[in-house]
């Protein structure tokens, strides 16, 4: 592109005034097509000799379903019979997107959560640290175990590297032959607790919902509510544990669900004694300053958890922008004539408003 310099702009710097001659730091190539690797499993990534800012976006894994289980009247009089109750539905887990910038060489690891199940072990978190929570049996009707939380990590693959994670859904509580399963919490920042389960008849306890992790600590276990019977303390579900989800209690008539992995892991659900299971609840997000956080959101993978990362060659948007002015004043005598440049460099600033100065006339 051909620069111009008017005649005004050449008499300003003759005068002393000074005149911006670049911009620098906050251009993108508006021609560059831009860059995407998609990970559906954990994996590392190696910043490219044209890459300077990254777009990073993660979706933590949803929690299993909890157990269906038969009506007791369908059950005695019509097996397939249509009134049977469904155990709780597993949760979302979250997405976080983030853009950061990036250096030439430097590798990320990418670790991609896995969907928690149907009663068992809970999803596998991208990394170890960051699992669901196990799915509680019950008296053989198992909740949903938590889903695995994806997380984005610099430098080395350990916890303390996390720059994105993205919070995995709680697992669903089991149904008992009366009532459906209490609901798993979404994953998020924030995320949400698990939903309790529904007490069927006078003489047993309610389950608790499995407690919300936040990006500052675990979350609780659900705690077993005395309506009509004494819980015992095995009836609670377990509280987070580092980044991973709790587990869901089994001690009662239906499973609860596990908590969801995260950046806090979630706490499990509780089981209920003549009552459905609980809840487990999400697990937390995290990201840099600037990050944008959805709770509940289902990725392109469906349950499981995924990852990508966009970049535009050339594109330097994300590095703060700064603008050189030159200024140029010239001293003369009958003698000598002295010219003195100076050359600073200052940051942008946007425009100010200004008032207008009144003008009195008369």
């Amino acid at each position: 592109m051909k620069i111009h310099r008017s005649v005004a702009a050449v008499s300003a710097v003759a005068l002393g005034v000074a005149v911006p001659l670049a911009l620098s730091g906050n251009a993108a190539v508006a021609d560059s097509a831009a860059v995407t690797r998609t990970f559906n499993k954990s994996d590392d990534w190696v910043v490219p000799s044209d890459a300077q800012c990254a777009t990073f976006a993660a979706w933590g894994a949803s929690g299993g379903d909890g157990e269906a289980s038969l009506g007791q009247v369908a059950e005695l009089a019509a097996p397939a019979a249509a009134n049977s109750f469904d155990g709780g539905v597993g949760a979302a887990g979250a997405k976080v997107t983030a853009v950061m910038a990036v250096h030439s060489g430097d590798t990320y690891f990418v670790n991609v959560g896995q969907a928690g199940t149907t009663g068992g072990a809970g999803g596998q978190g991208g990394a170890d640290d960051a699992n669901g929570g196990a799915a509680g049996d019950g008296d053989d009707l198992f909740g949903g175990s938590g889903g695995g939380a994806s997380d984005i990590r610099g430098t080395t693959n350990a916890p303390a590297s996390r720059v994105v994670v993205a919070g995995g859904g709680g697992g669903g509580g089991a149904a008992t032959g009366f009532s459906e399963g209490g609901a798993g919490g979404a994953g998020g920042l924030p995320a949400l607790a698990g939903a309790d389960g529904s007490l069927t008849s006078g003489d047993g306890w309610r389950a608790g919902g499995g407690g919300a992790a936040t990006d500052a600590a675990v979350g609780a276990g659900g705690v077993a509510i005395p309506d009509g019977g004494s819980p015992p303390a095995s009836a609670n579900g377990d509280p987070g544990l580092g980044g991973n989800g709790g587990n869901g209690s089994s001690d009662g008539g239906a499973g609860g669900g596990g908590g969801g992995g995260g950046y806090f892991g979630a706490g499990g659900g509780a089981t209920g004694q003549s009552a459905s299971g609980a809840g487990g609840g999400g697990g937390a997000s995290f990201g840099p300053s600037g990050a944008a956080f959805e709770t509940g959101a289902v990725s392109p993978g469906g349950a499981q958890g995924w990852a990508t990362i966009t970049y535009t060659p050339g594109d330097v948007s994300c590095i703060p922008a700064t603008t050189t002015t030159t200024s140029t004043s010239t001293t003369s005598t009958s003698t000598t004539t002295t010219q003195v440049t100076t050359t600073t460099t200052m940051p942008v600033v946007a425009a100010q408003a200004v008032a207008a100065t009144p003008v009195f006339t008369g």
